[in-house]
This record gives structure tokens, sequence and C-alpha cells, in this order.
């Protein structure tokens, strides 16, 4: 059986983002499709002591940003963000079990200052996916795949699919069913599976209170786990959440307690 997911490239994802690519054979980066703002293409968030913190990157549009491709998106290097990532970072986790290690990555990651969005993110997914032992069976980039400007949504992957022959299997992140033609894919003989996946409990430092925030960036898992993070994605390393403790999604925490910031 070979089984394949078509997924946009993020910016240092969450954690349900490495359980998919840990469960498939062929991981396609889908980034010649149109970028959007305030998407999880250029940003992500991180704990801190107020909740929680946005890390955006920021780009340079030199049109309007619907008539760009994720994979033609150029980082702004005009000002000095990268300082301030790293600077956030380590305040809220410089006490952190796997702070050195991780941070040490992360670090390497920024300096190597990429031109291109996607070039970022490739940099940062490859060099978690090696720090946990995660293996990618085969990665593809649709931007490579010669794929036809007029096909959209449904047609694209199916598209895609078929060039890489005798796929049995596509995963799919739940938000897609609002969208695609299952029928299609069935048609090709190809079965579609939802990659609904349940947020683990681990050791995240909830600064005293009771909350313990999902949904957030990987970063938060390894500096508290380092590379045991794997296995608590994976459902093999299993924590058991005190009672006392809320699990939360950043969203819902953020309505409640306004505690979203921007860096």
């Amino acid at each position: 059986m070979v089984k394949v997911a078509i997924v946009q490239s993020a910016f240092i994802p969450w954690l349900g983002y490495f359980n998919m690519i840990d469960e498939v054979d062929v991981f396609v980066y889908l980034d010649d499709a149109q970028f959007t703002v305030r998407d999880w293409r250029n940003r992500n968030r991180i704990r801190t002591r107020e909740g929680w913190v946005w890390l955006t990157v920021p780009v340079r549009m030199r049109k309007p940003y619907f008539e760009y491709r994720i994979c033609e998106v150029e980082i702004d290097y005009s000002h000095r963000w990268m300082d301030k990532h790293l600077r956030t970072i380590e305040y809220s986790y410089k006490r952190s079990p796997f702070f050195q290690e991780v941070f040490q990555m992360v670090e390497a990651v920024y300096l190597k200052k990429p031109r291109y969005l996607v070039e970022l993110n490739y940099a940062f997914i490859d060099s978690i996916c090696d720090y946990m032992g995660l293996r990618r069976k085969r990665v593809l980039y649709s931007q490579n795949m010669g794929i036809p400007a007029h096909l959209k949504k449904t047609d694209k992957l199916l598209y895609i699919l078929e060039q890489l022959g005798e796929v049995n299997v596509y995963l799919s992140g739940p938000k897609a069913q609002a969208y695609l033609e299952v029928e299609k894919l069935h048609g090709a003989g190809i079965k579609v599976e939802w990659h609904e996946y349940e947020h683990p409990y681990y050791g995240q430092n909830r600064w005293g209170t009771r909350f313990f925030i999902t949904h957030l960036s990987v970063l938060d898992l390894l500096f508290n786990h380092g590379r045991e993070s794997l296995e608590i994605i994976k459902w093999k390393r299993i924590f058991r959440k005190p009672d006392n403790v809320i699990m939360v999604s950043a969203d819902e925490y953020g309505r409640i307690h306004s505690g979203g910031g921007r860096i």
C-alpha cells in the first residue's frame, strides 16, 4: 500500500504536521498553490509566561499577495526580526530541559537566511525531523511536477497522485472535507483517509497556571522533551494529564485570556 499526503509547507509546524509526515510513504509539499496572508505559511505560536505569542516571518510583496504562489514569496530582511524571534524563544524556554540543544538547532536554521519563505520552512522541517529521528520515506515538491496551471483543488491533487503511480491511499487534513471531491479519487482507485489527529498531553511549562495549551508550534514539545518528542507525537510515549489541568487550544485560550501577541 502506498499512502500519500499533499500539504502546503508551514513555518515550524504543530505536532499533527509531523505525525502526518510519519504516517505516509510520500509527502508532497503543495507550494505552487496561492499564497495566503495571516496563515501558517509564515507564522506560528509558542508558549510564553503571558500565554502564547505569534512568531511571524515578514515577507516582501511587490504586488497583491494573491498573485504570488507560495514558492515565489521572498523573506523581508530589512529589519532584525530574527533577533526578536530568538530573544522571544530564549525568554520563553531558557529554563526548559532541552533548551541548549534545541535552541542551537533553531538558531542554525535562522542563520542560513534563505531568500524564499519555503526554503526557511523546509529547513526547519528537515532539521526537526532529523533531530527527532523521523525518517521521511520520500519527499516531493509540487512546483517541480509540471502541473497544468488551469487545474484547481481536487483535479490538481488527482494529477499529482496519478503522476506518482500506484497510489492506494490519500491522507488529507480534515478541513479539506469542505471542498475535496472524494468521488473523483475513488474513481481513480484511491481511498481517502482523514487525518484526525488528537493532541497529546506532555510536560509543558504552564507558568504556574492550570492550562495546558494545545496547537502550538512543535518547538514547545521539543524544548520540553527533546529527542523523545517523536514518541509523544506518535502516541507511543503517553503522559497522564493531572486532574486539575485544563487542556485548551491556543485559539480558545486567546479568546478567553487575550493571551495572543505577535513578535
